[in-house]
């Protein structure tokens, strides 16, 4: 971290100590990532670091380079979590944080140039609308949407608060003005109060007015509901590790544990089944591992086709097949970028060939005037992809996950925040199913009506 030369060693000092203050927060804030005890800590947990960036650093992009750095470290090591886990090789997971940091960096440092050389941009809400165009440019970049955290997201801990703010991209506003006005804060603490409570109240009255005209403009939208759609929704949770596990027995496993679920939502006079993604895998007429039957509807995601391929969801009617296809892939999961132009280290162990991305979105209707919109794994991390569905007018949304790469890494809650700022955004009841899990029912207002432990199998049954 550069600050300039010419501080004094007094105020280096005091730039240290406000520098750990910050990481100390955020570190706090972050571990419990969601939890309603810490998700306040999101007003004022980042105050300190743009802070420094405001009075010590004199270099605009070294400092946002800097300020990228500590944003992808706090936010996205469950990810060095996960590929050391990926690729037994620590040095490849502090590579990967490396290039995430610098790529968050660049971002950063260019607003933290504009904020420089612009007047007007040196405002408290005029840095925080660049800080959060800058975030929405990176996430709308197919190579560089991946990890998506934008650090308003835990306020869906707090339900009214959640609802009133209607996305998620609205919560991130938030978060970066509230800290971007503690920025005006001398960080003196007690001594300073009065003085900063008089040169805040403008500002603040100023954000107040501006924050409450957007959450009515928000609010004036198609009300959501949560009215019943007379379905009855079986989860099956496999209690199986599909990344991990045995791949020679994988097949046996996925169908004693489906054929297992699937008597027991019959027996309990389910409609449809839902089950995570990557359970089946054919090329050309669907084959499962697992029996079907005709009195009960089952969705779940596999991969199919031949040149290219792609990963869809298909339902079981009782009759046949119908699918959808997966828009949204995973970076370096099901894709990999400038594939045969960089010279990827082979430790990666990078997918031997690329998913296609489906060209149109379907629902699928599950029973007479009641459609499904799926959403596979990744794609609802993504604000555009359940609003696709909104679009179609689907009835409820469903999250057909394989999160057992990320059990027993920080990615986990951050899987289930975006599903439920999904279910804000679209005003839809969300299902989410997992193979080990996690496994719940979501309503339109974000809140977990129903869910069951992780690596169990058991099926969770619910009347949407």
């Amino acid at each position: 971290m550069e600050a300039d030369k010419e501080v004094s060693t007094p105020d280096r000092t005091r730039s240290l100590r406000i520098l750990a203050l910050g990481f100390g927060l955020s570190f706090i804030h972050l571990f419990w990532y969601g939890s309603p005890w810490t998700a306040w800590l999101a007003f004022f947990c980042y105050a300190p670091f743009l802070y420094w960036l405001r009075e010590y650093s004199k270099r605009p992009f070294v400092a946002g380079l800097t300020f990228g750095y500590f944003y992808a470290l706090m936010n996205t090591y469950w990810l060095a979590q996960f590929v050391g886990r990926w690729t037994n090789s620590l040095l490849i997971s502090i590579f990967v944080i490396i290039v995430v940091g610098s790529v968050w960096g660049t971002f950063y440092g260019i607003a933290c140039v504009l904020r420089a050389r612009i007047g007007f941009l040196q405002s408290s809400l005029a840095f925080a609308i660049l800080l959060t165009v800058t975030e929405l440019a990176r996430m709308n970049i197919p190579e560089l949407e991946f990890p998506f955290c934008p650090i308003g997201e835990p306020l869906i801990a707090y339900s009214v608060l959640a609802k009133s703010l209607q996305t998620a991209s609205y919560a991130m506003f938030l978060v970066l003005a509230v800290n971007s006005f503690l920025t005006i804060v001398r960080f003196d603490f007690i001594r300073s109060l009065r003085a900063d409570f008089a040169r805040l109240r403008r500002p603040l009255v100023i954000f107040a007015c501006c924050f409450a005209a957007a959450v009515l403009l928000a609010n004036l939208g198609t009300p959501k509901s949560e009215q019943k759609l007379g379905l009855r929704v079986a989860l099956g949770q496999l209690g199986t590790d599909l990344a991990y596990g045995d791949q020679h027995t994988e097949a046996s496993r996925v169908r004693e544990a489906v054929d297992d679920l699937s008597q027991q939502a019959m027996a309990q006079q389910a409609d449809l089944l839902i089950l995570p993604e990557g359970i089946a895998s054919f090329r050309t007429t669907p084959e499962t591992p697992f029996s079907l039957y005709p009195n009960l509807e089952v969705l779940f995601g596999t991969q199919h086709g031949t040149g290219p391929r792609y990963q869809g969801a298909y339902l079981w009617d009782g009759h046949g097949f119908r699918y959808t296809d997966k828009k949204r892939l995973v970076v370096f999961g099901e894709y990999v970028p400038f594939r045969g132009i960089i010279p990827y280290p082979a430790g990666f162990q990078l997918p031997t060939g690329d998913l296609a991305a489906g060209s149109e979105r379907h629902t699928l209707e599950v029973k007479k005037g009641i459609t499904v919109g799926p959403l596979i794994c990744f794609e609802a991390l993504f604000p555009g992809s359940a609003k696709e569905f909104q679009n179609l007018d689907a009835s409820f949304l469903a999250v057909m996950s394989l999160d057992d790469w990320y059990i027993g890494t920080n990615a986990i809650p951050r899987l289930v925040i975006a599903a439920r700022w999904r279910a804000v955004e679209t005003g839809k009841w969300i299902t989410r199913v997992g193979s080990l899990g996690r496994t719940m029912v979501i309503d339109p207002h974000g809140q977990i009506r129903a869910q069951i432990p992780e690596g169990e199998r058991k099926l969770l049954i619910y009347d949407l």
